[in-house]
């Protein structure tokens, strides 16, 4: 988590710097990882680097897919301030479409009304089927 960086995020842990939640808007994204947990070295030194800077390095290369020696060249040295900036504002508009696409959604509550009966319609046949199927070979009463 970002409070605890040996420990996976999880929502259920206590407090409410330890995980980012996909519909956190930027702004909370940001101050949760201005309160993440770093190391004592007051840069990114990827030789004597902890657990934090590392859990905030992976964070960045999991939204960002870089290589290795892209992380190395942009962040060794930065300071940690900036690097929790900088992930922030990675992870903040990584989220954006998701978080755009669930406002969408949400705004029009006959949307997902109409996906739901759309798939209803689809799959009533064939789970009507199954039943009468079922049914003759239970020897039950059948439709003629």
């Amino acid at each position: 988590g970002l409070d605890e960086p040996d420990k996976k995020m999880s929502k259920s842990a206590p407090g409410s710097n330890h995980a980012i939640a996909l519909l956190d808007d930027p702004a909370l994204i940001r101050k949760k990882f201005s309160k993440a947990t770093t190391d004592s070295n007051p840069a990114v030194d990827f030789e004597t680097m902890g657990p934090g800077v590392r859990n905030l390095l992976s964070i960045f290369q999991g939204f960002s897919e870089w290589t290795d020696e892209q992380m190395t060249a942009h962040f060794a040295g930065m300071r940690d301030g900036d690097l929790k900036k900088t992930v922030a504002e990675m992870v903040a508009t990584s989220l954006e479409p998701l978080q755009a696409k669930y406002q969408e959604i949400t705004a029009d509550p006959g949307y997902l009304d109409g996906i739901l009966e759309e798939g209803a319609e689809r799959v009533r046949p064939i789970a009507n089927a199954t039943v009468e199927l079922v049914k003759s070979r239970m020897g039950l009463y059948t439709r003629a």
